[in-house]
């Protein structure tokens, strides 16, 4: 029941509420696609694609309160996660999910998939040099009341190993967007340690069919 709930939330947020989309232009379209016509190059033996990265917190609770120090991974699942795939896209989901059934029932099944065509959907790219990782994707951030808009937002971090993400952070230019109402604006700017979790549920997600294909040259 809770899972159901959870979804007829979410579609009433997406039906009714005021939604905006950054456009893809000027300099973002030149990274676009420049980063997807890439891909082929990318060295794909320095990240994992079965499975998502997910951030955990040393330093302070983030969420639900979780005592300083606590990890969030031990807490929670997955949150605020980033996924690759081998053809250049990468997908960066905001929220919080409590167990591995949950990803697979809300998050796969029930919002991926239907989002993969749409420009709300966080969807972005990325490319790899020497061992940075660098992201340019679409994350959600309120602006007022229940208006939301997608932005381009531009990550960098460090790849260690095949298994962590470290330094990870956003970078300038950042959205234009009030702080005091994204609470997790802040801590995204800060630097993150991002952790591989594998779920063999991420394979039904066809990257390939993803409407930011229309970007390569």
């Amino acid at each position: 029941m809770k899972h159901i709930l959870h979804c007829i939330l979410i579609t009433f947020i997406f039906l009714f509420s005021s939604w905006k989309v950054e456009k893809i232009q000027g300099e973002n379209l030149r990274i676009i696609r420049e980063m997807l016509s890439n891909s082929a190059k990318l060295d794909k033996s320095k990240l994992r694609f079965d499975g998502y990265y997910n951030p955990y917190d040393t330093t302070r609770g983030y969420i639900g309160n979780a005592p300083i120090g606590e990890r969030i991974t031990d807490m929670y699942y997955l949150t605020n996660f980033f996924s690759f795939y081998k053809n250049g896209l990468c997908l960066a989901k905001m929220g919080s999910y409590r167990d591995g059934a949950e990803v697979n029932s809300l998050c796969i099944y029930n919002r991926f998939t239907e989002e993969q065509n749409k420009g709300y959907s966080e969807w972005g790219a990325y490319k790899i040099t020497d061992d940075t990782l660098e992201i340019l994707c679409y994350r959600h951030f309120s602006k007022r009341g229940d208006l939301l808009k997608s932005y381009l937002t531009h990550y960098r971090g460090i790849l260690k190993g095949r298994d962590s993400i470290v330094d990870f952070k956003m970078m300038p230019p950042y959205p234009h967007v009030n702080a005091k109402i994204n609470d997790n604006f802040a801590y995204e700017i800060g630097p993150q340690v991002l952790i591989f979790k594998r779920n063999p549920c991420k394979a039904y997600i066809d990257s390939d069919a993803v409407w930011l294909n229309k970007y390569r040259q």
